[in-house]
């Protein structure tokens, strides 16, 4: 029985890491490009970028919904999700953001 308790929670644990290396949601990427988008301006979103070392020309075109999908779409495929969604809690923490 220990042996089977074992094996489930290895399973358990595999799934979790898969599930982190999946996208995040379309919901969930709307949501939080639309509390971006909000709540940062031009500026405060360039800032934010650098904090994460990532060069603003990778993901900035001058339209801000446009930079802010950018934005989250580098994170995920640069395994940079969870930086920027702690960023922006330490900059916005009266926000509740999505994960993604």
């Amino acid at each position: 029985m220990a042996h089977l308790h074992a094996t489930v929670t290895l399973l358990e644990e595999r799934v979790k890491r898969l599930e982190d290396l999946l996208p995040a949601p379309a919901h969930a990427v709307v949501a939080f490009a639309q509390l971006l988008s909000q709540h940062f301006d031009n500026t405060e979103l360039r800032e934010l970028i650098l904090s994460l070392d990532v060069d603003p020309e990778f993901v900035m075109n001058g339209k801000k919904n446009e930079s802010v999908l950018n934005l989250i779409r580098y994170c995920e495929r640069h395994g940079l999700s969870d930086s920027l969604q702690q960023a922006c809690a330490r900059a916005r923490p009266h926000i509740t953001w999505p994960k993604l």
